[in-house]
């Protein structure tokens, strides 16, 4: 607790990597609503492509704690742009789409997913109707490539 204290009175001066080892820390003691703004300056500050997509999971996840799933699917999806094949993004994506109350979307991106790491023959033949039945649009028929 003294560290925390320490960590928050020193947090102008943090790097990006010590404001996100702090926000992870609040975060795994159950206080999202102070992380959130960790999360966020960290993110602004530049991090690593590794830390980036951790600092943008976990945000994610924290905004949808506290009841901002609007938020955290806008960070989501510049997740997804930058690692669209992402199975851990892919689900935090669904959870905040569901907490929205977006369960169609939700369905759609689980379905999207599970498609995604499911290729094959079998599967490929039912692609357009998959895609059709569950709204998913950025599934490609590889048959027409």
């Amino acid at each position: 607790m003294r560290r925390m204290r320490r960590l928050s009175q020193g947090k102008a001066s943090m790097s990006p990597r010590v404001l996100l080892a702090s926000a992870f820390q609040l975060d795994r003691r159950g206080r999202e609503r102070e992380a959130i703004p960790r999360y966020k300056e960290a993110i602004a500050l530049g991090l690593s492509d590794a830390l980036l997509r951790e600092a943008l999971i976990c945000l994610s996840s924290s905004l949808e704690t506290v009841g901002k799933a609007k938020e955290a699917i806008r960070y989501l999806r510049r997740a997804k742009n930058m690692w669209p094949n992402d199975a851990v993004i892919d689900l935090f994506l669904a959870s905040a789409l569901r907490s929205q109350g977006n369960i169609e979307g939700s369905l759609s991106v689980l379905a999207a997913a599970l498609l995604c790491r499911t290729r094959g023959r079998r599967v490929e033949s039912y692609l357009p109707v998959i895609r059709r039945k569950l709204r998913i649009r950025h599934l490609k028929d590889k048959r027409k490539e």
